[in-house]
């Protein structure tokens, strides 16, 4: 792994300020986001009364806690510059859901809550002197890891952690992809960004698209982007054949009165529930373009096991792993994490009829085989994107051209909006692993495509150099964060880039040497962080907004707005959004359900205020 020699000191965002100006001090060593152990633990595996139950038999209707909650949105518009601009409906800024505070017991559903607060941030730039009003320059929605996951997989290892602390799925992830609609519903519903009151330009998805890089997975992705039907269901048309109606108490069984794991803890036993997750829907789509990033998940099984032979195989077979011997667990959880190719080989051996001893093979369900979770393979991802059937809104490959597919590359540069230069990377590595890499190829490019756009920036030595650009403001969008991208496994895909390996040190590095570079947006770690990383001076700072998951509490998005206030600085507005849920009450359950997961930790995903609603100042000039 190469480092370059000029490595700016990064500054984290201080841990107590509320305000966004309390000081930090130059030098002081990174933190870094990383995934920790419980995440990786979630990624992997992933009693109501007779009244309520009723209710809940009832035709799909609204959420009855969100239809409370559209009613508080009425708080007067936020302004730029002394103008009015669009109402803040349908954002945090108003009312967020929270746990009910009447409710008894562990179990919590969430109910109408008071807005986030707006937290200004000074840390890299004071606020601008110019009395005349910005120019509004871009807003755009920030999405991630949605997950849209095929639960009744072959391939899905709820076993992994079951006799390690946790429970062995999320309770909430037969619903991802009625929560992933509401989400879009929530988008397509805004009446425009809340500080800018510019129309919503795009929206831009940082990866983990899908949760186990199934064909069957992507098109449910895709099409929930860019409108049709879906039908959220694999095997069996007319049954669901997964961990959820295992009957084994080690799994939540939401149609079943059996006591397990979960509702020992209070969770409501939901009849029906599973026979409506697999029914078709009609998404939405967005109705504004979109872009596409890829994460782990999308091109690793689980998002951290390199693909073999053998599981493409077994992931279209008829067989499902439903326990397993608690050793086998722990070791096969330390080789998902430090060694993929032997997880691979494990977790295929796991899924072999004739394999093991026979109280392995007692762990095993006969599932229904379907061709339509055959693993994705990198040039797989790429001309699903590039087909006509999914364009939507738009652009024609989210991204993606032709020649992309032909040279195998994943990465593009786009415009979010005239004066702002939108640089998707690819962080992802073939050879498994959570974390993430940038390969030589890639981030040759990236230094070329960010010296062709700058009037200004410095060499690799520190000097200051003239550029011939047009000098635009740039957002870098990845997967991986901060911490993420150390990945030096050597990458089996080929293509165009598969040599070398550059971390996240050497990423920042080069990001300082361009003023023009005003944030890096990512995901991964599935919860809302936003640090300010600066540089030798004050121009070659820049803020890493990270997104929450929307799998997980809070299943948030982000707005994000950009303008420039003329005298050398940008402030970027960044304003949660949660799902739609009216008219959906499975995505009201999976809200509910995920907020209650007992795997989450809700508090540490939303994060601090100062990670949520912002106003981030930074210097180009």
């Amino acid at each position: 792994m190469s480092v370059s020699n000029a490595t700016p000191q990064a500054v984290p965002a201080a841990d107590s300020t509320t305000t966004g100006t309390g000081s930090t001090t130059p030098g002081s060593p990174p933190s870094p986001s990383r995934p920790s152990r419980r995440l990786l633990l979630a990624a992997a595996a992933g009693t109501a009364s007779a009244a309520a139950l009723a209710a809940w038999l009832v035709t799909e209707t609204s959420h009855p806690s969100t239809e409370r909650l559209e009613r508080r949105y009425s708080a007067p518009a936020d302004q730029l510059g002394g103008r009015p601009v669009a109402d803040t409906a349908g954002t945090t800024l108003v009312a967020t859901a929270v746990p009910d505070p009447a409710a008894a017991g562990r179990y919590r559903p969430l109910v109408p809550g008071p807005g986030l607060p707006l937290v200004t941030r000074t840390e890299l730039a004071p606020p601008p002197k110019a009395a005349a009003p910005a120019t509004a320059l871009a807003a755009f929605v920030h999405l991630t890891d949605l997950h849209i996951v095929d639960v009744q997989s072959p391939m899905r290892t709820e076993w992994i952690v079951v006799g390690q602390g946790l429970v062995g799925q999320r309770p909430q992830e037969a619903l991802s992809v009625q929560s992933a609609d509401a989400l879009i519903r929530r988008i397509n519903g805004l009446r425009g960004a809340p500080h800018t009151g510019l129309p919503l330009a795009c929206a831009v998805t940082t990866g983990d698209n899908t949760d186990n890089q199934q064909h069957n997975e992507l098109h449910w992705f895709l099409t929930l982007m860019s409108g049709g039907t879906v039908a959220p269901n694999s095997g069996d048309p007319h049954r669901f054949e997964g961990t959820q109606n295992s009957g084994l108490p080690i799994y939540y069984n939401p149609d079943s009165p059996l006591r397990d794991v979960l509702k020992r803890r209070g969770f409501p036993e939901l009849p029906g529930l599973l026979d409506r997750a697999i029914r078709p829907i009609r998404a939405a789509g967005l109705r504004i373009p979109w872009y596409s990033t890829p994460g782990n998940h999308d091109n690793s099984v689980t998002g951290a096991i390199a693909n073999s032979a053998a599981l493409d195989r077994l992931s279209t077979g008829s067989l499902k792993r439903m326990t397993v011997d608690p050793s086998i667990s722990a070791r096969m959880l330390g080789d998902v994490s430090d060694n993929p190719s032997r997880a691979a080989a494990t977790l295929a051996a796991l899924l072999d009829p004739h394999g093991g001893s026979a109280a392995d093979r007692r762990g095993l369900r006969t599932v229904t085989p379907d061709a339509a979770r055959r693993p994705l393979s990198q040039r797989d991802y790429l001309a699903a994107h590039l087909d006509p059937r999914y364009t939507g809104a738009g652009p024609v490959g989210h991204g993606y051209a032709a020649d992309d597919l032909a040279a195998g590359r994943t990465y593009y540069t786009f415009t979010v909006a005239p004066g702002v230069l939108g640089i998707s990377l690819d962080s992802t590595n073939g050879a498994g692993g959570i974390d993430g890499t940038l390969g030589d190829a890639q981030f040759a490019w990236l230094e070329r495509t960010l010296t062709a756009h700058a009037g200004r920036y410095y060499d690799s030595g520190g000097r200051a150099m003239r550029g011939r650009g047009d000098d635009p403001v740039v957002l870098v969008f990845s997967h991986h964060q901060s911490g993420g991208i150390d990945n030096d496994r050597p990458d089996p895909r080929g293509g165009a880039d598969a040599g070398g390996h550059h971390s996240d040190v050497e990423l920042r590095a080069l990001l300082h040497r361009f003023p023009g570079v005003a944030a890096w947006v990512n995901g991964h770690v599935h919860r809302n962080t936003i640090t300010p990383w600066r540089g030798p001076s004050p121009d070659r700072s820049f803020w890493e907004i990270t997104t929450a998951a929307h799998i997980d509490h809070p299943t948030q998005a982000r707005i994000i707005e950009v303008a420039d206030h003329g005298e050398g600085t940008v402030s970027l507005w960044t304003t949660l959004i949660e799902p739609d849920v009216r008219g959906s009450r499975l995505a009201g359950t999976f809200r509910d359900l995920a907020y209650n997961d007992p795997n989450g930790a809700p508090t540490r995903r939303l994060g601090r205020p100062e990670d949520g609603n912002t106003r981030l100042l930074v210097r180009r000039a």
